[in-house]
This record gives structure tokens, sequence and C-alpha cells, in this order.
């Protein structure tokens, strides 16, 4: 079996497939604009395909699919034994109007959305999170999960309905995180490097090789070394060339983030 995944991806993919005896199958969308289209998707779908899985908005690129974009991706799946896997731990962090895979009623029988609340409440420790499939399926879910999760624990059940019914409207954490994406993507380009614009999340996503020869790796455990800013390397996301990093902190932090970053530069002019 082949589950198709899409670079750059988040890295806890990739064990939960192969721990499953299938095989991943990378399609790299940074040569698309980090968009996902029904043509891009032919080229890999083959007889053995049994699941797509798209991270939406992505983890490490920030990019958030469009109601059109999948749409198209819906219509290419509707008559296929496909079954689309959505992860939209994002969602409520999208800077931009999202719609969900589950807008579409004709894939209902073959759609498993995965949703949580550590992204939308900052309740990471809490280990909350559920998930959305045809109830047909309830046996097999429960086969897979019974000794691994076994059932949430009773007081972060109770943060997690505190959550979601006296904190439901996120749009205050949205725009605190808009507007972080916004100045350090300025920031960066000002730089000279190339960054995704962000449309969600809380990540940019970047590339570095006009600067440096490196690989990511070596060029963000150079970049720690020296000026002591924690960068994700772009290959733990499958691309090479690229840097993650996270827009948790404030924006004065992150301004001096960014002026670290040109201080590194400057000391590593070609």
């Amino acid at each position: 079996d082949e589950v198709i995944i899409f670079k750059p991806y988040y890295p806890g993919y990739l064990p939960m497939i192969t721990m499953t005896y299938a095989k991943p199958v990378f399609v790299d969308t940074s040569k698309t604009n980090f968009t996902i289209t029904p043509e891009l998707l032919a080229q890999y779908v083959t007889d053995k395909t049994k699941v797509i899985l798209i991270c939406n908005p992505s983890n490490p690129s920030g990019n958030v699919m469009s109601r059109e974009e999948i749409e198209k991706i819906v219509d290419y799946v509707a008559d296929k034994d496909i079954f689309i896997l959505a992860d939209e731990i994002y969602n409520e962090l999208s800077f931009v109007d999202f719609t969900s895979f589950a807008s579409f009623p004709k894939i209902k029988d073959k759609l498993i959305i995965v949703n949580g609340f550590s992204k939308s409440h900052s309740m990471t420790g809490w280990r909350v999170g559920y998930t959305i499939f045809p109830l047909e399926y309830r046996k097999l879910f429960v086969n897979a999960t019974l000794f691994t999760l076994g059932s949430p624990v009773a007081v972060s059940l109770a943060a997690a309905e505190s959550a979601i019914t006296k904190y439901s409207d996120r749009s205050h954490v949205r725009k605190i995180y808009q507007e972080r994406a916004e100045y350090l993507y300025k920031r960066l380009i000002d730089l000279g490097f190339e960054v995704v614009k962000p449309k969600g999340a809380f990540y940019l996503f970047v590339k570095y090789t006009m600067f440096s020869d490196l690989d990511s790796f070596e060029f963000t455990m150079d970049v720690l070394k020296e000026v002591q800013v924690a960068l994700v390397p772009g290959i733990s996301f499958g691309n090479e060339g690229y840097f993650r990093i996270s827009l948790i902190a404030d924006i004065p932090t992150l301004g001096e983030t960014a002026d670290r970053l040109k201080k590194y530069l400057d000391n590593h002019k070609k």
C-alpha cells in the first residue's frame, strides 16, 4: 500500500506510515509554489495508492489551500478508492478563509480528519485531539489505538471542554500570529532570503541557499553556534536548502532574531 505525502511534511507522519508497513510516496511541492493540484497528484497515484495525506494549513510552509484548490482534489478522488487524511490541526490559525475537507459530502465515505487543541488553544502538553471518519471503520480505529492511546486523561478532557465552550473564538490569537508572520516575513525578505508567504500556522519556511552552500543541518547548527538562533533544518521536512523558523516568540524577540541572522550573514558574505 502507498501513502502520498507532500514535501515539505510534518516529520511525525513518516513513522506512522512505515509502522503500518505502507510505502510513503513523496510529492515535492516546492516547484509548484507549495500548492497541491490534481495534475501533480496524477503523476504519483497508482493502483497501490490508499491514502493521500494533506496538512492544511501546512506545517512547515504555512500554506493554506483555497476552497477551489480543495474542490479540485475532492473531484479528483471522488471516483477513486483512495482515502484523504486531512490534518487540520492549524485550522483556527488560518490568516485567510479556511475550508475544511468536511465541507464536501461527496467524499465523506473516504475522508479522515484529525484535529485537536494543541495549536488552537496552546494545549500541546494536555494531549487532547480528535478524529472524524466514517462510522463503519470505528472497530478498525479502536483496534489500532486500544493499547497505545487508551483514553484521554479526565483533567485534559475537562480542560478541552472549557477551551471549546468558553474560548471558542480564536480570532485574537490568529491576529497575533499574523502580525508576527508579516513582520518577520518582511525582515527576512529585506535580508535577501526567499520566504514562503505564510497564510496560516505559526512558522516561516525559508530558503537560504543564496547565502550558503552548507546543507540545512550544518547551516542551522552553524547559526545556532554563532548567533544563538534556533532554526529547524529543512531536511527534517524533506526539503534541503530551507529552514523553518517559529513565530511563537513576540515581535521584539523576532526583531532580535532578524538582527542576529543579519549578523551571521554579514560574517559569511560570499
